[in-house]
């Protein structure tokens, strides 16, 4: 079954990243309905390895969010920066506070996002990010490759801790933090 090819699959990689001395992994994952989702969320948290599961939808949102304990942290991921509106914060923000899981701003890997925030919200990504109510305790970034140095201290003010991925963009050659 496909829920059983996931846990072999997360069985194999957890003793690579092991092999490897990873002792966090990130995982954005397909968008999988409730059965085997949790069947992922099971076969990654018996990995042994901290985990960080984004979110893909709303299924994945009202299964995590049901599954208070017994599973690795799982953030609600924001989505395309190119996609983000004022309804799209707003919702996913009060979706945060409801199922008490926190957000996930996977972005900055690419100049372009950067580029597309400031031309569409007159704002850097970090600020846009803080007037919407992202940033907030739990929330995690991941990349922001093209951030400046004002918008990694606005980071910083605020506690939420960014995560770069190196062997990404060197992988990608999209640039480094």
């Amino acid at each position: 079954t496909a829920a059983e090819d996931l846990v072999a699959v997360y069985t194999a990689a957890s003793r690579a990243h092991l092999l490897s001395c990873t002792t966090t992994v990130g995982d954005y994952g397909p968008p999988l309905e409730a059965g085997p989702f949790i069947a992922m969320l099971q076969a990654v948290d018996r990995t042994g390895l901290r985990a960080a599961v984004a979110l893909q939808n709303w299924e994945q949102i009202r299964t995590a969010g049901d599954l208070a304990t017994g599973r690795p942290s799982c953030f609600i991921n924001l989505g395309d920066p190119s996609s983000f509106t004022v309804y799209t914060f707003e919702t996913l923000v009060r979706t945060s506070r409801e199922k008490k899981l926190p957000l996930l701003a996977h972005m900055g890997e690419l100049r372009e996002e950067g580029e597309h925030i400031r031309k569409y919200y007159r704002k850097d990504l970090m600020a846009v990010l803080r007037d919407f109510g992202v940033l907030t305790p739990g929330a995690l970034v991941v990349h922001a490759n093209h951030c400046t140095d004002a918008e990694v201290q606005l980071a910083a003010e605020q506690g939420i801790p960014v995560v770069v991925c190196p062997r990404s963009a060197a992988l990608k050659q999209t640039g480094y933090p």
